[in-house]
């Protein structure tokens, strides 16, 4: 134990916003998982995480059943498909709900990823902050205000390279205060 942080079981429920390997995936252009192992040395990560993929479309994945399995982890984080947050905030509410039931029964904490709004649309980042804030509270979870983060960053020092060009995925410095938070 390094002082700082405790060691800690974490599991990363998600999409590309917090693992993120274009292409052949021989390049990875951000880990969180392998970010936060690093900073909580003794830790273990996992994720169960594909480029595009929605909380609804893990709820049906064989994965996240052998991963839900009781004793795993301490922590779930559950990182939602933004653009489905923003278009189908009831689906997204339902999800994140039926997740919290089986990782309670699991045996361990929901801790829900509150996620940044894309570069062109900042105006999405209040609509995500209250969705994923909202849910924290009516759950007891976790909140991990990432989206909140990314913008006092960015008010504080405008010219911070939290994205990467497509202006919705992190850069690394955007992984690394992901991972902070």
């Amino acid at each position: 134990e390094n002082g700082i942080l405790r060691k800690m079981r974490v599991l990363f429920i998600g999409n590309s916003l917090t693992y993120y390997a274009p292409g052949d995936g021989k390049e990875v252009l951000s880990d969180l998982p392998g970010l936060l192992m690093e900073m909580a040395p003794g830790s273990r990560c996992g994720r169960v995480s594909h480029h595009g993929t929605s909380l609804e479309e893990h709820r049906h994945s064989a994965r996240v059943e052998q991963e839900l399995r009781p004793g795993l982890w301490d922590y779930v984080v559950l990182q939602e498909n933004t653009e489905r947050a923003l278009s189908h905030e009831a689906g997204t509410r339902g999800d994140v709900r039926w997740f919290d039931g089986r990782i309670k029964a699991a045996g361990a904490r929901t801790a829900i990823f509150s996620t940044w709004a894309p570069r062109d649309r900042p105006e999405a980042g209040a609509k995500l902050t209250g969705l994923y804030g909202g849910l924290a509270g009516e759950l007891g979870a976790l909140l991990v205000p990432v989206g909140e983060a990314w913008r006092r960053a960015a008010a504080a020092r405008p010219g911070l390279a939290l994205y990467l060009e497509d202006g919705f995925h992190p850069a690394p410095l955007g992984s690394y205060l992901s991972a902070c938070v």
